[in-house]
């Protein structure tokens, strides 16, 4: 296998995990961006759990992240708490 095949190989997968999300997330009512919300808070760190970190790592607004968060906080899927040790930081789980 060349790498132009590979590549095309890798595209294809990626594709078909997408897809998967979107069926999965539109039983539960969700969007794609939502599901990405929530595979990005399983797999931070303790110190990237934030809404500004999800922003930057979604590379989309404030207010469209702010949104998004606050629909996984109505369904139970993300809550949301102060940090401990600085009032100014809200944590995700």
């Amino acid at each position: 296998m060349n790498n132009l095949e590979l590549l095309h190989f890798i595209d294809q997968l990626a594709n078909l995990l997408r897809s998967e999300q979107r069926k999965d997330g539109m039983e539960e009512g969700l969007q794609p961006v939502h599901i990405q919300v929530l595979n990005y808070l399983a797999r931070c760190n303790h110190f990237s759990n934030t809404p500004l970190a999800v922003s930057q790592y979604l590379g989309a607004s404030k207010g469209t992240t702010s949104q998004s968060i606050q629909l996984l906080c109505s369904k139970g899927y993300v809550s949301k708490r102060g940090d401990s040790n600085d009032k100014r930081i809200t944590r995700l789980f």
